[in-house]
């Protein structure tokens, strides 16, 4: 998958889920992606959400992404 597009998956599974979710259950969600994938582009948009330009973060939180 590409990742522009894996990254507009997880952001929309992060919203929706409204609690914190395990990186394991995000790639189970994206079934075509490694868990080492889901990791990093969760870090790549955790990366983008602080520099600024935007008012959301991606934190880890109780054991999962939010």
């Amino acid at each position: 998958m590409e990742a522009a597009r894996l990254k507009a998956i997880l952001e929309s599974l992060l919203l929706a889920a409204g609690e914190p979710v395990t990186a394991s259950k995000l790639a189970s969600a994206c079934e075509d992606e490694s868990l080492e994938a889901v990791k990093c582009a969760l870090d790549e948009l955790a990366k983008e959400y602080a520099d600024g330009r935007r008012g959301l973060t991606i934190e880890q939180v109780a054991g999962g992404y939010q």
